[in-house]
């Protein structure tokens, strides 16, 4: 819509001279290289606007992809595994597995743009950092894991990164950044999403876990800080004393942490105030 607005102010301004309206001269000339360069400048942006919509592997690609039902695989597979003896069967199963992986960049993407999305609802500026896009999962096994993961995402743009004027001042670049990785290590992905935010102060979070009765007072004394930070999974947890649409219910993180728990997976974190934190998941066999 943008784009063809601005196109229609230079045919606008066109048709006056081919209409004999008016002559052209060198203050209209000047105008209508303005008007097309700020057209270019549009046509950039909203380029930029679409490479975030469609992954750069889509882009990218060359040969066909065609969707395949799945019960059409599993018969490939049993015709395959009737005619084969029993020591070449796994190798088939391992063949068919494999088949079924897709690269992990769009689900990447996808939480970017949510991540950027929520920036813009909140006033916050930020720059998000994809790696690992071509990294190769099985969706069906993590499906409930990528529903949930966004959350953390998210939470990394509204607990983690500070508002512009904060980060100012304590000498940061104005825009926070959000770094998004996969990892394929021995067979498992490693997830890991940083921040450059505030970092999670231990003591508050004892002081909330106590006041909502998530801690009793013996755990809160001999705690180490490793264990009261990851009380921010836990169910019913949140910092915001304001309920949001985009926070406060205490929902979310714990959901995470069920889905990765549901997989055999673990979460690490990893903090230090004023300088960021950062969370890393690991989900045996997914690669």
């Amino acid at each position: 819509k943008k784009v063809a607005e601005q196109t229609h102010t230079i045919e606008a301004g066109l048709e006056v001279i081919r209409s004999g309206e008016k002559h052209l001269n060198p203050e209209i000339l000047r105008q209508l290289l303005e008007d097309t360069k700020a057209t270019q400048q549009v046509f950039t942006d909203t380029l930029n606007e679409l490479n975030n919509i469609v992954s750069e592997e889509e882009r990218q690609q060359t040969e066909p992809a065609y969707k395949i039902k799945e019960s059409k695989i599993n018969k490939v597979r049993q015709l395959l595994q009737d005619q084969l003896p029993e020591e070449r069967r796994e190798t088939v199963q391992h063949a068919f597995r494999e088949l079924r992986k897709q690269p992990i960049g769009p689900m990447l993407q996808k939480y970017a743009i949510a991540a950027e999305g929520l920036a813009e609802r909140l006033n916050k500026l930020v720059e998000i950092h994809v790696e690992g896009k071509d990294i190769e999962v099985s969706y069906d096994q993590l499906k409930g894991f990528f529903g949930s993961l966004v959350h953390l995402v998210r939470n990394s743009v509204d607990h983690g990164l500070e508002e512009s004027e904060t980060r100012v001042m304590l000498g940061k670049p104005e825009a926070g950044h959000i770094t998004i990785k996969a990892v394929a290590e021995n067979q498992a992905l490693v997830l890991v999403i940083a921040d450059d935010g505030g970092g999670i102060d231990a003591e508050v979070i004892k002081n909330i876990a106590l006041k909502k009765g998530i801690i009793d007072d013996n755990y809160a004394e001999s705690a180490p800080d490793e264990e009261l930070i990851k009380l921010i999974l836990a169910p019913g947890f949140s910092t915001k004393e304001e309920v949001t649409d985009v926070s406060g219910r205490g929902v979310g993180m714990d959901a995470v942490k069920a889905t990765v728990d549901h997989l055999n997976g673990t979460i690490e974190i990893n903090t230090e105030l004023d300088q960021g934190t950062t969370f890393e998941i690991t989900i045996p066999s997914a690669t």
